[in-house]
């Protein structure tokens, strides 16, 4: 009986004391974690402090006197051939050809020029939410509620074929968007919070990047630097990233609401975001925050939200498409709003410029695409 207790006193006191060890261990590095996130929260609010000290003014008191620049504009051509809402184009390199998804479950190819379809795909899944070409037209690539992105190769011809060349599987969320920086790479945004970069050729997953809390609903590469890309989410964040880094490099704080979308400056030095209030905030991305907003005061809080943006090919003018039927332009520098591009019978979902910058694509949920130039 004394040995079994002696035994039982050798074996119990030791474990008390290793059991309290880990507690103490446990607790401390909790307290550790606690006070560094304390310390990076306020080195944080400093940044921000020592931000709204160098921001003297915004750019359009910077461009006071200045007078906007006005266009009208004047429909070309309006592309139908969707049978259901449109949600994606993307232009080719050869600033003619542009190619749409919708839900009808269709990836079409259109010659801008005439207004006619190239090509029309059958997708395998309706729910398609983005497109995008490759650089020189060799392939394009779709993606959308089925999780997948595929990559289809045009001929010579400019035909797509009729099957996926690849299908790239991995996201546990919806394809937002789908952009290439380069002909053998393939960038994807998701529903799953993260972005994944894909070999095209081995038709493998090589990178994620990871930094959003929420859905990531838009993408956009630097046009100067493609190792640069720019993601905007439901986290109510933009956020900036290099594809060598599997973080990003840079969240840019201002809206308050879902962000849908994102698209960068001519000269990739700055960014525009628009989000769910009908605001679009401008951000220098050597600042580190926004310098410009624009925003249709006469609506007030009833403003309608904002689906896409892009930058006229000198950066002056930012179109804006709404939830509403119409785009908005912007006087970029005096945060003017100039002009109104009426045409649409629903909300306008996506906003393209040609690479000549002469054109300028709209896609809409009343089923159809329309060609716009300046007159």
């Amino acid at each position: 009986f004394f040995f079994l207790w002696f035994f039982f006193l050798f074996l119990f006191f030791p474990l008390r004391s290793i059991k309290r060890q880990a507690n103490q261990a446990s607790f401390r590095m909790a307290t550790t974690l606690a006070d560094l996130q304390r310390e990076v929260e306020q080195l944080q609010t400093q940044v921000n402090e020592k931000r709204q000290q160098l921001f003297d003014k915004p750019l359009a008191a910077v461009a006071q006197g200045k007078e906007a620049v006005k266009f009208p504009w004047r429909l070309r051509h309006k592309l139908e051939g969707h049978v259901d809402k449109v949600y994606s184009l993307a232009w080719c390199d050869d600033a003619r050809h542009v190619l749409s998804a919708g839900q009808d479950g269709k990836l079409i190819q259109w010659d801008s020029f005439t207004g006619a379809k190239t090509h029309v795909c059958k997708l395998k899944s309706n729910w398609v939410l983005a497109c995008g070409y490759a650089p020189g037209g060799s392939a394009v690539a779709s993606g959308g509620l089925d999780n997948i992105c595929s990559i289809w190769p045009l001929s010579d011809q400019s035909a797509l074929s009729l099957e996926p060349g690849v299908e790239l599987r991995g996201h546990q969320g919806f394809i937002s968007a789908c952009q290439f920086p380069d002909a053998t790479t393939v960038l994807t945004a998701s529903g799953d919070t993260t972005v994944r970069e894909w070999s095209v050729e081995r038709g493998t997953h090589t990178a994620t990047h990871i930094g959003h809390d929420a859905d990531v609903l838009a993408l956009q590469i630097n046009p100067k630097n493609p190792s640069l890309f720019a993601t905007s989410s439901v986290d109510k964040t933009v956020r900036m990233w290099d594809r060598r880094m599997a973080h990003c490099a840079a969240a840019l704080p201002g809206h308050n609401v879902d962000v849908n979308t994102v698209a960068y400056f001519p000269d990739g030095n700055a960014v525009a975001s628009g989000d769910e209030e009908g605001t679009i905030h401008l951000f220098d991305l050597r600042a580190g925050q926004s310098v410009q907003t624009y925003q249709n005061e006469e609506n007030g809080e009833h403003a309608p939200g904002v689906c896409s943006v892009c930058f006229s090919l000198s950066g002056r003018l930012l179109f804006a498409g709404y939830f509403h039927e119409e785009i908005l332009v912007w006087d970029t520098l005096t945060s003017q709003f100039v002009s109104t591009i009426v045409g649409h019978q629903q909300r306008v979902t996506s906003l393209g410029l040609s690479g000549d910058g002469l054109a300028l694509c709209s896609g809409s949920w009343d089923n159809s695409l329309r060609i716009w130039t300046a007159e």
